[in-house]
């Protein structure tokens, strides 16, 4: 699958889950990014090329590191990520993130759909989690 065609499937899947792709665009992104939102985080979606393959990178912050408690903190991360299918935990500076990076490649079209709803709930349920046992300031996004 080439760029062009990952963008438009990336574009029709936003669509059909009630996205604008138009509206919800990223600047400089070439066509090929989007800021979507979830019900209280947003994911940052791109098609890009790795190695010949045209990969779907979705990326949602969904908060900063807690100020203490960093050792369990980061014991939380890796039993969940031991857990997690289709996406995991990372930390990007002192802001976790929950990634997900997909091969578009023979992907059929209600997959591409199925990862960009997966990895919004996702995003909204380890904010939810985590903020619960390490509060901390958190990316969310109101209404």
């Amino acid at each position: 699958m080439s760029i062009l065609e990952g963008i438009q499937s990336v574009s029709n899947a936003l669509k059909t889950i009630g996205v604008d792709p138009a509206s919800n665009q990223l600047p400089n992104s070439g066509g090929a990014g989007w800021a979507v939102p979830a019900e209280k985080s947003v994911l940052f979606v791109t098609v890009a090329d790795a190695d010949g393959l045209t990969v779907l990178n979705i990326t949602s912050p969904i908060l900063f590191m807690p100020p203490r408690d960093l050792l369990p903190f980061y014991r939380k991360m890796l039993d969940l990520n031991s857990k997690l299918i289709g996406a995991s935990l990372a930390l990007d500076r002192d802001i976790v993130c929950v990634v997900s990076r997909q091969a578009l490649d023979g992907l059929a079209q209600t997959a591409v759909e199925n990862v960009l709803q997966t990895a919004g709930k996702l995003s909204d349920a380890l904010s939810e989690g985590l903020w619960a046992e390490f509060p901390s300031a958190r990316f969310w996004r109101s209404g």
